[in-house]
This record gives C-alpha cells, structure tokens and sequence, in this order.
C-alpha cells in the first residue's frame, strides 16, 4: 500500500486539538502497553509518512484520544479506514450501563462468568481506562438508587431446581478466603499472579451465585456482599498492577453487587476506591466528584436506615479521609485540611473501632494518619505555600513507617519512597537518602507495578540534581535504584 506523503492529516488535527506533541502521545500509549511500547520515532512515522500502527495500537490510540476529547473518534477516521478494530480491546464501561436492579446484577456476573480468560489474563478482554461521566455515571447512578428499592430480590432469580445448597457456614468460608486474600494484596501487591488468584475466588462465588440455592435471601445477599467485597479487592490489585482500564471494571461491577445485596458500607467502600484511582491516574476532577459520590451515598445511606443501623463510622471516615486526598491532589489546602479534621473526629467517636466492617480492619488512627500524611505531601508538591511545614509533619508519621518493621513491605516501602520523593522536593537531601534506603530495602519481597513505578521516579528525581547537588550518599542510592531497574 502506498504511503501517503502528506502524513496523517487526522491525527495531526487530533493531536492539535488537544493540545498534545508527540512525545505525550508516546506516553499516554506506554502508560496503557508499558514502559518503552512506543518511541517517539515510531509516532512520527504515524504522522509524517502515514504508516499503520500494528495491532492493537489503532484501537488504543483512537480510544486515548476519544477519552481526553471527550467524544468517539473511530479507528477507521483516524486510520482513514486501513485499520481494523481490535474486538477483544474494549472501554472498561463497556455493557455496564446495566439497570440498577437484581436482573442487571445477574448481567454483571454473567459478563465476568462468560469472559474468563485463560491462564495468561484473568478475562480474555482488556479494558481501557475511561475518563469523565464514563467513568462517574455509574457512580452517580448508584447513589440516585439509594434511596429507592433495590430492584428485586436476587433470590427470586435463582432456579430452585439447582443442587448446590449454600448455608451460612458456606458464606463463613467465603469470606474467610477473601479475607486471606486481602491479606495477600497487603503483603505482596498487585501482578498478574494475585490477579489471577484473586479472580479465581471471584469468578467461583460467582458461580454459586448463578448456580445454586440459598437456604434464605438473607444468605444470598450476604454472599452477593462478599463478591461485590472481592471486586474492591481485585480492584484494588489491579490498579497496584497498573491495569487501569481493569481496575475499573470490577469496582463498577462491584457497585451493583453491593446494591442489590443491600450493603450500602461496601458500595460507599467502592466509591472510595474509585475515586483514589481516578486520583492517582491524575484525573483529579473526576477524582473529586467519585470523593463527593462517596460523601452522598453516606449520607443518603443513613437517612434509608433506620437510627439503629447507621452507617458505621470508620466508613463515613474512610470516605472523609479520600475526599481530604483529592483536595490535596487538586492544590486545595483549606478543602484538605477541613476533610481531614472531619475523618478524624470520626474515628475518634466512641465505638468507631469496634464497629468497623471486616474488610475495614486494617482502617485505624495509624493508618488515616499514613494517608493524611501522603496527602500533606501530595499538597506540598503542588502548592509551594508551606512546603516545608507538611513535609516535616508528614515525616513523624511516615518516618516511623518506613522503620516499622511490622509493617507490611507494601504498604513500607510506598511510603518510605513517597516521603523520599517529599525530602528531595523540599531540598533536603539528608533525610533523602534513608527513606529511599528503606523503600529499597522491602523491595524483594514486593512486586507491585505501582511501587516499582514509584521507584523509578524517585530515580529520576535525584538524575534531576545538578552534580554539585549529589554527594556520595546520592550517587549511591542512585546506583542502588538504578540496578532494581535494569535486574
């Protein structure tokens, strides 16, 4: 086929449109394919002598650029009609705008069912991040249901013909595997091996849910609860394994669980999770509105309930406390601090320990104070207003994590790295040094993508010195982060 001199006229345009050079297109390409998928040659070849990308690059870039502008952009516009659509390459909202019922529940374990992948990938799929009212719809959608029914029983759905009989101590069984499970995400983080392990335990609760009966509808939605629980979790492990688009599929999925399953903590649990990966991605703006999402739903929560089941309160903290992060993320300082004195004092109310969710154990005083502390960190590198101030009060908190050699090496080595990254921000290279040592140090037994992502931009942080600025310590730890790179 003929190359056409003139270049890719449509992609340029695109690209102009968005504001976007080349060298952006490159990394928004890797930060869906990885690390070096693309180089900017590559994409010069696209614009300026028309070549066709490979499979599956026409899908993934058209989408990238629908998603920034906000409106489709088909493969066959932007390839003038020599590409063919990736099929298995789809938008993560993609057949979830489901009605807010038991049936549309039973079509998002239908989905994941019918779609499990083989040992390579946990659903043969793979879904693309999506951005704006693609991604806060479903959010929003779940709030404005709150108030009302639930759709239906699901335990009317069930064919009283099936064999499988599920009691309580069956469901005891369940949770205590996700519960192991969660323990596994803390420890090792999220890659491909947790991800598959977790779907597996997904994907056969889902099946009981599909395939047998239950003893009462109370032990169906207890069950529906602790699949919408393990989609929080698998959720979570695929944003540490930097599979966004992923990620999003089963928290959204997780949400019509948790509604038909009457379980309003998990869906505000959800909403919370949400809305810190739009956080990290750097949507802020959707990041913010999942935050508020989660705020209504609590409200909106305890005004169904009646006085003597309100949400409890590490919930409402935990929601408090994400809302504070995106305020910090977004430069705001009065938003943040407001929120974060907000999830305190919730915590501090009497009882909020003891009635804390199963799957909230892990949310204490010491924990909301490691996610105050990131917050403090994350407004200090976006506001130079006090910058010195949050860094060192983020330290006495994060400090002692980075030591705590009873801390899981996830969670450790996150926070010793942010608080290295916070120390070269504010110029103060001595207390640098340590913290990176100490991220380095829980590094073996830790394969999170998220981490290792950290850790290289900490390594760029430090290339980013002027040589007079390195001392010998630096050009160590330099070194040091250089080789978990390249090994």
């Amino acid at each position: 086929m003929a190359i056409d001199q003139r270049g890719n006229v449509v992609l340029e345009k695109l690209l102009a449109e968005l504001g976007w050079s080349p060298s952006r297109l490159v990394d928004a390409v890797n930060g869906v394919l990885g690390p070096g998928y693309v180089g900017r040659s590559t994409v010069s070849e696209w614009l300026h002598r028309d070549r066709l990308p490979r499979h599956p690059l026409p899908t993934v870039v058209a989408h990238l650029i629908s998603d920034t502008l906000d409106r489709e952009v088909s493969v066959d516009e932007l390839w003038s009609g020599r590409a063919q659509r990736a099929e298995l390459w789809v938008p993560a909202d993609t057949g979830l705008h489901l009605p807010w019922t038991a049936a549309g529940t039973v079509e998002v374990l239908d989905d994941w069912l019918r779609n499990t992948g083989g040992s390579i990938r946990v659903d043969r799929r793979f879904f693309l991040a999506v951005s704006g009212a693609s991604l806060t719809a479903p959010a929003w959608g779940y709030v404005d249901h709150l108030g009302g029914a639930r759709g239906g029983s699901f335990i009317s759905l069930a064919d009283d013909r099936r064999t499988i009989l599920v009691t309580p101590a069956m469901v005891d069984s369940v949770a205590a595997t996700t519960a192991g499970i969660r323990n596994l995400g803390d420890v090792d983080g999220g890659h491909q091996g947790s991800l598959q392990f977790v779907h597996h335990h997904l994907t056969r609760v889902g099946k009981l849910l599909r395939q047998a009966r239950f003893t009462h509808s109370a032990v169906a939605d207890r069950l529906l609860a602790e699949w919408a629980q393990v989609a929080q979790l698998a959720g979570w492990m695929a944003h540490d394994a930097g599979e966004h688009g992923l990620a999003q599929r089963f928290l959204t999925s997780g949400l019509h669980a948790a509604h038909t399953a009457g379980d309003r903590s998990v869906g505000v649990y959800l909403l919370v999770c949400m809305s810190s990966t739009a956080v990290h991605r750097g949507r802020l703006a959707d990041g913010i509105d999942l935050a508020r999402a989660a705020r209504d739903a609590v409200e909106l929560a305890n005004a169904a309930h009646d006085a003597a089941r309100p949400t409890p309160a590490a919930v409402r903290a935990l929601a408090a406390s994400r809302f504070a992060l995106a305020q910090a993320a977004s430069g705001n300082a009065r938003g943040f601090h407001s929120a974060a004195d907000e999830a305190r004092a919730l915590l501090d109310t009497p009882g909020a320990l003891d009635t804390r969710p199963l799957y909230l154990n892990w949310f204490g005083p010491a924990s909301l104070d490691s996610q105050l502390a990131q917050g403090a960190l994350t407004l200090a590198g976006v506001s130079s207003r006090d910058c010195h101030g949050l860094v060192d009060d983020a330290e006495a908190v994060l400090g002692r994590t980075a030591i705590d050699a009873a801390g899981t090496p996830r969670h450790t080595l996150f926070h010793a790295a942010w608080l290295s990254r916070a120390h070269i921000a504010a110029d103060n290279l001595e207390r640098a040094v340590p913290a990176g040592l100490a991220a380095l140090r829980r590094l073996p037994t830790v394969r999170s993508r998220q981490c290792a992502l950290l850790l290289h931009r900490l390594e760029a942080d430090l290339d980013a010195l002027s040589p007079a600025r390195r001392p010998a310590s630096v050009r160590s730890l330099q070194d040091q982060l250089r080789a978990t790179r390249t090994a």
